[in-house]
């Protein structure tokens, strides 16, 4: 992957690398946080009355509005780390 030099910046790196982007310097691909449905229910993020706590989520994070509950595992798992998900 080419990336201008202007935009490789650590937060744009980190973000290609969260992913799954490989690059040509042999960069490790980053390990996921390993979320779990569980972890959503935990969260209040799936279950009875949690439509409006996911979307609240998404609009924050800046996610499509329109993700299922699985979609949103998937993009918080690719984009976070455990640590930014456990504080949310």
């Amino acid at each position: 992957m080419n990336v201008a030099a202007g935009a490789r910046t650590p937060q744009v790196v980190e973000a290609l690398r969260r992913a799954g982007a490989t690059f040509e310097d042999g960069a490790d691909i980053p390990q996921r946080a390993g979320l779990t449905k569980a972890d959503l229910l935990e969260k209040g993020l799936i279950g009875p009355d949690s439509a409006a706590r996911r979307a609240a989520l998404q609009q924050r994070l800046g996610l499509p509005s329109r993700l299922t509950a699985n979609g949103l595992l998937e993009a918080l798992d690719l984009l976070l780390t455990r640590e930014e998900f456990d504080a949310l």
